[in-house]
């Protein structure tokens, strides 16, 4: 496991070119928060499975799979466009979820 605050990245496996592609993703997303005296930031893993359906069949490719984690994202977002927009809108969504849940 990467130490607090580094990103490490895994490049996904090359994978066949089948009749019909892998053209999906599922993926598993864990966000903490990281509170350091008034300040609150976060950590990102995300886990992303390529997958495809045929026949009405879900078929997943374990091998394409790969992981991704991104310690600081408060930080990082500040330099990566992307990153920061992506954040807000999922705290935003989280947020709104929780809101509306508890009205």
């Amino acid at each position: 496991m990467a130490k607090p605050g580094t990103a490490v990245t895994m490049q996904p496996r090359s994978i066949p070119s089948p009749a019909v592609p892998y053209d999906k993703s599922m993926f598993y997303l864990n966000v903490s928060p990281n509170i350091t005296g008034n300040t609150v930031d976060y950590a990102m893993n995300i886990r992303v499975v390529p997958y495809r359906i045929i026949n009405n069949v879900i078929e997943t490719y374990e091998a394409g799979a790969y992981h991704e984690a991104v310690g600081q994202l408060a930080e990082k977002s500040q330099t990566d466009a992307a990153l920061g927009r992506s954040l807000t809108k999922l705290l935003d969504v989280v947020q709104t979820l929780l809101t509306d849940r508890a009205a």
